[in-house]
């Protein structure tokens, strides 16, 4: 075979330094932008990206030549930079070390991609296990939509 097919999703969680509420909603379509500007620099696809003011998920695509943690690294160093260059006044903005880092299968990645904007007006409960999303998010009431459909080994 000449080539390689690899479709590799993943969900990305991490939250802002200390679990501030640095992320306003007015800001969230603007580092949508920017963070998918940064993984095609790496020929990755940013497919969706939501959060609260203290932690954002992330539903992406990469290469297959890309790690990771490598790709982790630069989401939250250029987004933190650019933050608090170009959209940040008052406290400084950072990302919390660490990240939790899922595998999606395609079929339910799709369905995630595909799913209508949830109402903000009253969180849902989360539905990953509580020590899946609430202990590395600390969030028991993360409103992600991919929550719904990614599934977690037991």
């Amino acid at each position: 075979m000449p080539g390689a097919y690899c479709n590799l999703l993943y969900h990305f969680v991490f939250s802002t330094k200390e679990r501030r509420p640095l992320i306003a909603a007015a800001m969230k379509p603007r580092l949508r932008e920017y963070i998918r500007g940064i993984l095609k620099v790496d020929e990755g696809e940013l497919l969706e990206l939501d959060g609260v003011a203290d932690h954002v998920h992330l539903l992406v695509r990469l290469h297959p030549g890309c790690a990771v943690a490598d790709v982790l690294r630069m989401i939250k160093a250029n987004s933190s930079k650019w933050m608090n260059e170009t959209a940040r006044r008052g406290p400084r903005f950072a990302w919390q070390e660490g990240y939790a880092a899922f595998t999606v299968s395609p079929i339910t990645g799709a369905a995630t991609a595909d799913l209508p904007p949830r109402p903000r007006e009253a969180p849902s409960p989360c539905r990953l296990p509580q020590r899946a999303c609430c202990t590395v998010a600390s969030q028991p009431n993360c409103i992600r939509r991919t929550l719904l459909v990614v599934s977690v080994a037991r």
